[in-house]
């Protein structure tokens, strides 16, 4: 039996994009506190610093003892773009053009 990719309810664009962005969200930040906890830097966030604003991090690396803490990710800002339609019939015309082959 093949593979297929029917909807099995009808449910909008808006809902899943939406839906796809908060799990998003949400799994970002269990990563991040999950390697707060461990004491690692997951996503690098140091480094970006570092290349971003260098006074920043100077501020920051004066302490050595210092890590990451659970409030240092402030917000967590997730855009979804829905790429495969499939039966919902969605408006290609209407992706940003970043995503256009």
């Amino acid at each position: 039996m093949g593979s297929s990719r029917k909807l099995m309810s009808n449910v909008s664009a808006e809902y899943i994009r939406s839906n796809a962005e908060t799990q998003v969200k949400e799994q970002v930040k269990a990563t991040y506190l999950k390697g707060i906890k461990k004491g690692s830097d997951v996503y690098g966030l140091e480094s970006v610093l570092y290349k971003k604003d260098l006074q920043a991090w100077k501020a920051f690396a004066k302490n050595h003892d210092k890590k990451l803490s659970e409030d240092a990710l402030a917000e967590v800002n997730v855009l979804v773009y829905l790429s495969d339609s499939g039966k919902m019939k969605l408006k290609w015309y209407d992706y940003p053009e970043t995503l256009l082959p």
